[in-house]
């Protein structure tokens, strides 16, 4: 019997260390499971989290729908500046609304300091959005009280630049463009001698503003310049040397020669503008120079104006800025050259001898303006021997050899048509030139291309390489029976 108790006494102690050791592990087990993401939770409890993630974001939704809907009735304007927002009471719009003097300018400061607030940028555009407050302000920039316009023109101008909404663009651009641009016919009138005093920042910004108006439309380019802006900007040049200022005037300068063809004025009235354009080519500061020849790109466009642009000395400029080490006035400065050349022969001869040739054969070896190098030099070896003669003297057969190697198709091509117009030259030294400079087997390559009119002019261009062989053969051999005889 007692042998029989301890037996059962013992079963009893296993059973219970094994119901602790199976608790044990589930607790561990559960422990360990829950440090996984989601591991540890059944699908039911899953489901249960996303429904309450769920309702919580639509009751989210729903809040913000309701607090705007809200806002549309709250006597508080808000507008955003940068990464801040700021709120103006309605008091505030209403005092610079109020027609009295002191109310106006309280009203302005405050607003003018609220919009300064911004510390990311200060040229920030607010979204205050109301239309009827820019054309108050425009009512009192024309009204002229001296004491409000820097402050009113400041505001104008940070209210309405970088706007995101188009639509609001579009209805204040015509009523913000004719008030810039009578503040900057003000800046440029003077009284008794003296300019009309504006702070420098405030013009500097009207100008900037102004450029992107008209850079905006033919419409508003057209509009500025019949409110006589060109001799506005002759004005302010002549007297302000702020580089700042310099800078904006440039800018806006060259955006009115933008899309010059498209429903132009008389091009007369941009003429005087050519003056101050090539005074700033010879700019040492980057940004007026680049500005200089955005506008002599534009308007190489128009063949109006390249007589104005040689009595200017602008081309000659032109020429000599190609090398430059800003790859933007390299640019600007071979298209504006390539324009002319492709229109008129009539500049080229000053061109190189200025030293066009020299300078296009460094930009031949570079990949971004090969292309455009070959095709100013092949429209000039097309003007006739003299000029094919000042090619093969700058060593462009050289150029070419080394060209073809890395160029692409339409590079290539260009290329080949200064080869073409030497080959067809009169004169037998120039076929000389292209035969020793061992580019026959290039100009056979070019039959295997599949444009046909490039085609047949690599057959013509051979036909007369071989015409010249047989008369460089029958020479050999007449001198040859002279010599027998």
């Amino acid at each position: 019997m007692e042998v029989t108790e301890e037996i059962c006494q013992n079963k009893d102690s296993c059973h219970y260390n094994c119901e602790s050791e199976a608790m044990v592990f589930s607790t561990d087990s559960s422990h360990h499971e829950s440090l996984y993401k989601l591991r540890g939770l059944s699908n039911e409890e899953l489901r249960k989290r996303r429904r309450i993630s769920e309702v919580q974001i639509r009751k989210q939704k729903q809040e913000e729908f309701f607090n705007n809907k809200r806002r549309l009735d709250n006597d508080e304007v808000e507008f955003t500046l940068a990464d801040d927002c700021c709120i103006i009471p309605k008091a505030v719009l209403d005092m610079i609304k109020s027609g009295n003097f002191q109310n106006e300018l309280a009203g302005l400061k405050f607003l003018r300091s609220k919009i300064a607030e911004s510390t990311g940028d200060v040229n920030c555009m607010s979204r205050l959005g109301d239309i009827s407050l820019i054309s108050h302000l425009t009512r009192l920039l024309i009204r002229g009280d001296e004491d409000l316009t820097d402050d009113i023109s400041w505001i104008l101008v940070n209210m309405f630049r970088r706007h995101e909404n188009r639509s609001f663009i579009g209805d204040a651009r015509g009523q913000v463009l004719p008030t810039f641009c009578d503040l900057i016919h003000r800046a440029a009138s003077s009284k008794n001698g003296a300019a009309v005093p504006m702070e420098n920042s405030v013009l500097s910004q009207i100008l900037w503003s102004t450029a992107n108006l008209v850079e905006c439309s033919v419409t508003s380019r057209n509009f500025v310049i019949s409110c006589g802006l060109v001799q506005d900007i002759l004005r302010i040049a002549s007297k302000n040397k702020k580089l700042v200022i310099l800078r904006h005037l440039m800018f806006l300068a060259a955006v009115l020669f933008l899309d010059i063809q498209e429903s132009t004025p008389d091009l007369g009235e941009l003429f005087p503008l050519l003056t101050l354009i090539s005074r700033q080519l010879s700019s040492e500061d980057i940004t007026i120079q680049s500005d200089a020849v955005r506008a002599c790109k534009l308007m190489s466009e128009c063949a109006d104006f390249f007589q104005p642009m040689a009595n200017n000395g602008i081309i000659t400029k032109l020429v000599k800025l190609i090398p430059s080490c800003s790859s933007y006035i390299t640019h600007g400065s071979l298209r504006s050259i390539a324009n002319i050349v492709q229109e008129t022969s009539l500049y080229t001869r000053d061109m190189v001898n200025n030293g066009l040739l020299f300078n296009l054969l460094p930009l031949m070896s570079c990949n971004t303006t090969m292309r455009e190098a070959c095709f100013v030099v092949s429209n000039i070896a097309a003007e006739g021997d003299d000029m094919l003669q000042a090619v093969l003297d700058a060593g462009t057969l050289k150029e070419i050899a080394l060209l073809l190697e890395m160029a692409d198709y339409e590079t290539r091509k260009e290329a080949f048509y200064i080869m073409y117009h030497t080959a067809k030259s009169n004169r037998s030294c120039h076929l000389a030139a292209l035969i020793s400079a061992d580019l026959l087997s290039v100009l056979c390559d070019f039959l295997t291309v599949l444009e046909h009119s490039l085609v047949a002019d690599v057959m013509e261009a051979l036909s007369a390489l071989l015409a010249y062989g047989e008369q460089l053969n029958m020479g050999v051999t007449g001198e040859l029976r002279l010599h027998e005889e």
